[in-house]
């Protein structure tokens, strides 16, 4: 009895102990918190979809072309047995062949002035400039010259108008009171405003000499020119009131026939001067003009060689190769994929087209069955755009049955038909891959690995490391001068942007720099 009683002590000691140490390890002691770290680092991501996938006996393949065209060639007929990759049908590409090479020579083009732009002027074009622009130079240093030139001509000929062939109808001509000859028959205000602008002329003819005796092609010809144009213009409006006075004179005592004959002469030939240099000097002053912008357009062209190309410049012409270069990829690629060949080696069972008849998608071209087995695997609607069936996305599988083994594939084909799983949608792949030996069955089951996008060189960080807030990723970051995570509220939330995964890692497009510490709690 005694010996029973040590029995119940000793359980309900025991019991005792375990559950103060229960409530200590729940209650009382501080866990440590455990944390994984992972660099941020830069390499290649292969943007797969794992699935599983089970074999299945192998079915008819219907082939077709993406796009509509006139069938060219039909390399088989059917029931003919084929070989892996050998080629089946054709579409004419003719079309798309000139396409393809008038854009191949938009590409050199494009490509060519590029590289012209990069490398800048040569020697010979700076010199061919260098010689225009001195060549311009020297063209407006005559132009100046010559525009000199016809403004003291227009001065010449403004005196000689003035003092030479109209004085001697004036007494006293030169003087601050000059008068019409009393000989002449004039109205009382002809008469006044001629006599009031003849000192006008003489004092503006007094002027215009003293300024051309300072002016030189350095000056400014322009503003003279101008002046020249409007003394001109003063002269040439006096000319022509006293050639009305004159035309209206008649012959009397005092004034003979032949004085009046050599009246009309002398102001008909000032008249006449005054045309011809005004018209010459206007003519003069438009070189000059276009002289001068000659200089300045050889000066800009001069410049812009010298300078480097600018930045903006260059990437546009970087952007306008690129666009062309998509292009031709874009054609090239129809021409490609305008020849169908076999998925895997097999039997043709019905060429569906003859030679000149028109393909049109939707319709099989061609018709075949391949021999063994093929891997099935059903793909979810949110991942089946990344199945490429007209390429054929590379495939790896690990069958159950041959554990360590990897056998390569291919995606041939998407059913049309969608699969209903749990009220979620999936499609069907179908996959060709060499068996490498082993025995197949309908039935076995796989790991399957459908590659699509792959990207190297990307920024990264392991998926397990990847937080997921509604729509927003994030990860957890070491924070600068921390060189291990003392709490979760050490870390620092940082929000990134990613691109594709392989599922071990995930590229990040935003958010982080090469070499950051990310954090993952280990519980």
């Amino acid at each position: 009895m005694r010996k029973i009683s040590y029995y119940v002590i000793a359980v309900v000691v025991a019991g005792i102990a375990i559950t103060s140490f229960w409530v200590y390890q729940r209650y009382v002691k501080s866990p440590g918190q455990a944390f994984l770290y992972f660099t941020v680092d830069r390499g290649d991501i292969q943007e797969a979809i794992k699935v599983r996938g089970e074999v299945a006996a192998q079915k008819e393949f219907n082939l077709e072309f993406p796009t509509s065209g006139t069938v060219a060639a039909v390399y088989v007929h059917d029931g003919e047995t084929v070989a892996n990759a050998e080629r089946l049908m054709t579409l004419d590409t003719k079309d798309l062949d000139i396409q393809a090479s008038q854009i191949a020579a938009v590409v050199a083009e494009r490509k060519a002035a590029l590289a012209k732009l990069v490398a800048g002027a040569t020697s010979e074009e700076i010199n061919v400039s260098e010689s225009r622009l001195a060549s311009a130079t020297v063209a407006a240093g005559e132009a100046k010259a010559s525009l000199l030139d016809k403004i003291r001509d227009t001065y010449t000929k403004s005196d000689d108008a003035v003092r030479a062939k109209t004085d001697e109808l004036f007494d006293n001509p030169r003087s601050t009171n000059p008068s019409l000859l009393n000989t002449i028959n004039a109205g009382s205000a002809v008469r006044a405003s001629l006599d009031a602008t003849r000192p006008v002329l003489e004092n503006m003819l007094n002027a215009w000499q003293t300024s051309l005796a300072a002016l030189s092609v350095s000056g400014d010809l322009a503003a003279a020119a101008q002046t020249a144009e409007q003394n001109a213009a003063s002269v040439s409006a006096y000319l022509d009131t006293l050639s009305q006075v004159v035309s209206n004179l008649t012959v009397n005592a005092s004034l003979p026939q032949v004085t009046i004959d050599s009246y009309k002469t002398d102001i008909s030939a000032a008249r006449a001067n005054m045309s011809t240099a005004t018209a010459a000097l206007i003519a003069a002053e438009e070189k000059s003009k276009l002289a001068d912008a000659d200089v300045a357009l050889a000066g800009k062209e001069l410049a812009l060689l010298q300078a480097p190309a600018r930045s903006e410049d260059i990437a546009s012409a970087e952007a306008q190769v690129s666009q062309a270069e998509s292009q031709l990829a874009a054609v090239e690629e129809q021409i490609a994929k305008s020849t169908l060949y076999a998925p895997s080696a097999g039997k043709v069972s019905k060429v569906q087209y003859e030679v000149g008849e028109v393909f049109r998608p939707g319709t099989p071209a061609i018709t075949m069955v391949t021999d063994g087995y093929k891997m099935q695997s059903d793909v979810s609607e949110l991942e089946i755009a990344k199945v490429n069936e007209t390429d054929g996305n590379d495939v790896r599988i690990a069958l159950d049955s041959f554990p360590g083994r990897q056998f390569a594939g291919k995606v041939v084909s998407v059913d049309a038909q969608e699969v209903i799983k749990t009220e979620d949608k999936y499609y069907r792949v179908n996959m060709i891959f060499d068996p490498a030996g082993v025995t197949l069955r309908s039935g076995m089951s796989a790991d399957v690995t459908i590659f699509s996008v792959a990207k190297q060189g990307v920024l990264r960080v392991p998926a397990i490391a990847v937080y997921t807030d509604g729509a927003t990723k994030y990860v957890k970051v070491l924070p600068p001068g921390l060189d291990k995570a003392v709490s979760e509220a050490s870390l620092k939330r940082v929000d990134i942007e990613t691109g594709i995964t392989d599922g071990d890692y995930v590229e990040v497009l935003s958010g982080l720099t090469e070499g950051q510490t990310v954090v993952v709690s280990a519980e």
